[in-house]
């Protein structure tokens, strides 16, 4: 009876803690897809500045 008392104590005390790292975790990973879709985004403006550079007719004075 008394570890059957001690354990819902141990579950009381668990639950908000493992609700802390759940949530510090969610957002961990909310920020790290943030910065995930900020490094593609840069990464396809480069790109599409790459491209627009290739497609520009070049003069044969133009530094390559």
């Amino acid at each position: 009876m008394t570890n059957a008392i001690q354990s819902g104590a141990l579950a009381r005390a668990y639950v908000p803690l493992t609700q802390m790292y759940r949530r510090r975790l969610a957002h961990l990973l909310a920020s790290k897809a943030e910065k995930r879709h900020a490094l593609r985004a840069r990464a396809f403006e480069i790109l599409a500045a790459d491209r627009l550079q290739l497609a520009a007719p070049r003069d044969r004075f133009s530094a390559r």
